[in-house]
């Protein structure tokens, strides 16, 4: 799997990434969830600037994550 460049973009910032062909389309959708959350964070509550609103998405994001995984934990162990 060779790896090529693909752009995102998260409130209004291009990044570019490598990865392979297959996982792009995943970049992509993940970066326009990450922006959209933002947004809708930004519209809600106020904020100082981008990085706010990204910490924001980023501590959701890591609870989400968390209560997933106590749920597998407490189903398997």
């Amino acid at each position: 799997m060779d790896s090529e460049a693909t752009t995102v973009s998260i409130l209004d910032r291009k990044y570019k990434l490598k990865s392979n062909s297959e996982k792009a389309a995943e970049l992509q959708k993940a970066a326009a969830m990450v922006d959209a959350v933002a947004r809708k964070y930004g519209r809600m509550y106020a904020y100082h600037d981008y990085q706010d609103l990204l910490a924001m998405v980023a501590l959701t994001q890591m609870e989400r994550l968390l209560n997933i995984d106590n749920l597998l934990t407490g189903q398997i162990g």
